[in-house]
């Protein structure tokens, strides 16, 4: 993947390979079609993983978690309410 989730993939790769070997210089591939040319690009232009687009989603999934939770829980109790238990 090109995107952001992509780049957050390609960073918990790098973090279980360097787990196991720390000097490891490790590339990512960007590409979005498994196509002849596109891969052929993306090996052309391998790229270091860039950390602060990983932690973007990292940021970007733990407030989509506590703001569903806390909507759930509006949700949740406006429509016992409305409702009952």
């Amino acid at each position: 993947d090109c995107d952001r989730e992509g780049e957050n993939i390609a960073y918990e790769v790098v973090e279980i390979c360097q787990a196991v070997n720390n000097n490891l210089n490790i590339l990512r591939a960007h590409f979005s079609a498994l196509t002849k040319i596109d891969i052929t690009r993306a090996i052309q232009n391998l790229a270091h993983p860039q950390k602060c687009l990983s932690d973007a989603v990292e940021a970007r999934q733990e407030i989509d978690l506590r703001i569903g939770c806390v909507f759930t829980r509006f949700q949740t109790v406006k429509l016992q309410r409305v409702f009952g238990d």
